[in-house]
């Protein structure tokens, strides 16, 4: 996809490993990025893109979390959920804080 590529979409640099800006599993998929313009730019490419394959984003299954210097925003930028709490990522909550929800992860794990 575009977005890997395009300059326009800034990701996140962990440490000094590689940017940052997409993780997918299967039909789901997380989007890191650093600047108000690079939201603008990924939803630029996300209609081009489904206008190529028919595939929609399910707007009403997005979640934006406010993390960093963003934390505690309550703009809803493209109408889409927003929160600066935690996010589900396929069973896995991704949070602002530094600490791990045992509580989720454990009830999530089946034997």
């Amino acid at each position: 996809m575009k977005l890997e590529t395009t300059k326009k979409i800034v990701g996140y640099k962990y440490g000094c490993s590689k940017e940052q800006k997409l993780c997918q599993y299967a039909d789901d998929a997380c989007v890191v990025i650093t600047t108000m313009e690079s939201l603008d730019e990924l939803f630029r490419v996300l209609e081009k893109y489904e206008w190529a394959t028919n595939a929609r984003l399910n707007k009403g299954k997005t979640v934006g979390l406010w993390t960093g210097e963003w934390k505690g925003r309550l703009d809803k930028p493209l109408n889409l959920e927003w929160t600066s709490e935690k996010a589900n990522l396929t069973g896995v909550y991704v949070m602002t804080e530094r600490c791990v929800h045992y509580l989720a992860l454990a009830k999530s794990w089946k034997r």
